[in-house]
């Protein structure tokens, strides 16, 4: 386990106790018997993980996540209880806990759910990192930013998947942020140092890009004057990414699987193989599934690569981090721009509400190219509206979902309205889900969720 900051909320002193004995020496261990106490040390330790009790003296769990990520949104929270039900454990997931596990502990189950939750936290830490809504000077380029709960599985399974040595594909619309996610994985994985190559699979002709991957002895074809090393040898000892690999022709496929299989290549006008220690990620934004029905991927291939997958959700389905991302951008561009940061724009609320409104078919792309358009013709002051596609307009804001945002602020009134609200939207909406979740301004797992629950309450009162 990498060095960790853990801070244990609980009121019973013996957990603590155990704790400060089972944990090994990279844990840097805080307590804290009540929610009060517990909340202070946050503001002390920003801690990579908290550990929160379920039912403390002076709060409960639940109401505790949300205060942790209003003080430190990076801190990866995992609830723990005696007393489990479906409703708490939903919820707590709902209100972007990491994790929800049970007492009594299985010890090497708590210790692995710590370190991939501390994997999460430290990347959203990195220049690379998960943006958790504050402005950073050193909010990178490749930043990836959002805490939707559909962006907080995309962060867990990066956590969890990049410390291996699996290939993983990368699944997602176009202008979702595909290689971004490919170099979160790398960055925190042990090739972090080791050479990166990215090529586009759809860029180059069959012919050149079997010579571009594999490399080639002199004379293997006319006009190899000489020998080339292709792109796996140049990554030796690092990561490689096939972007567009739906777009790979299938003969290729085939020399592909072999390297995954293998571990090894084979130069084009050469018989002697080459051993690799290269890890590889792929990326597409085509259906594979359907591909292979066609016959225009390989089934065996299609199985390799999907062990480990990442789909990335397209922006549309994650409208509430619409405000962040665009706030990240303005800065990111203008800074680009070279211009005074005093004199940076903002984003007025009819800007906002105009952006959420849109359905961005080029999802972050579209809306960092909107954005630029827009700050290379401003100068000053707040920006009120913006130049955008008509076409792609999902209409004009919804009466219904204006009063759910206004109601959404106040967590007592959303406690008692929201499941009926979600109610009211299904029903309109015909029990499409992603309809539902555009007209509440939700995503699409976290209406999926509020179903989960009403579903659950009907069959108990049934």
């Amino acid at each position: 386990m990498k060095r960790t900051t853990l801070l244990a909320i609980d009121d019973e002193e013996g957990v603590h106790y155990s704790f400060r004995r089972v944990f090994p020496p990279e844990v840097t261990l805080h307590s804290a018997l009540s929610g009060k106490e517990g909340l202070q040390k946050v503001r002390e330790v920003r801690p990579d993980v908290a550990l929160v009790d379920m039912k403390l003296p002076d709060t409960d769990g639940l109401a505790l996540i949300d205060s942790i990520r209003k003080i430190s949104p990076r801190t990866s929270i995992i609830i723990i209880t005696a007393y489990a039900t479906g409703h708490t454990t939903m919820e707590a997931m709902a209100r972007g806990a990491f994790d929800f596990i049970t007492k009594p502990f299985d010890l090497p189950l708590l210790l692995g759910r710590i370190e991939e939750a501390a994997s999460v936290a430290r990347f959203k830490r990195g220049p690379v990192g998960l943006g958790s809504g504050e402005e950073t000077s050193d909010s990178g380029p490749e930043g990836l930013v959002g805490m939707s709960p559909a962006m907080a599985e995309v962060y867990k399974l990066i956590g969890r998947l990049a410390p291996t040595q699996e290939t993983v594909l990368i699944h997602g619309e176009s202008g979702t942020g595909k290689e971004l996610v490919a170099r979160a994985i790398i960055q925190h994985s042990s090739r972090r140092d080791a050479p990166y190559l990215a090529i586009n699979c759809a860029a180059f002709p069959e012919t050149l890009l079997e010579a571009e991957l594999f490399g080639y002895e002199k004379g293997a074809f006319t006009g190899a004057t000489a020998r080339r090393e292709g792109k796996f040898e140049a990554c030796q000892g690092g990561t490689i990414l096939l972007d567009e690999i739906g777009d790979m022709p299938l003969p290729l496929q085939a020399k592909l699987l072999r390297v995954l299989q293998e571990k090894e290549i084979t130069r084009l006008g050469s018989t002697t193989p080459i051993k690799l220690d290269v890890r590889i990620l792929a990326a597409t934004h085509r259906d594979l599934k359907q591909a292979v029905a066609e016959g225009k991927f390989r089934q065996d291939l299609f199985y390799r690569l999907t062990a480990a997958t990442i789909s990335l959700p397209p922006l549309r389905e994650r409208r509430e981090d619409i405000p962040r991302l665009a706030r990240h951008l303005v800065r990111r561009i203008w800074l680009e721009l070279q211009r005074p940061p005093s004199r940076m724009p903002k984003l007025s609320s009819k800007a906002l509400r105009q952006l959420e409104r849109y359905d961005w078919p080029g999802n972050v792309r579209e809306l960092e190219n909107v954005l630029r358009q827009t700050l290379l013709t401003s100068s000053t002051g707040t920006i009120q509206t913006l130049e955008i596609d008509e076409a792609g307009r999902s209409g004009e804001e919804d009466p219904f979902r204006s009063l759910f945002n206004v109601l959404s602020d106040q967590e007592a009134i959303l406690n008692i309205v929201t499941e009926r609200f979600v109610e009211l939207a299904l029903e309109k909406e015909g029990g499409n889900l992603a309809a539902a979740a555009r007209r509440l301004g939700l995503s699409r797992n976290t209406l999926r969720k509020y179903k989960q629950r009403l579903e659950e309450k009907k069959d108990v009162s049934s």
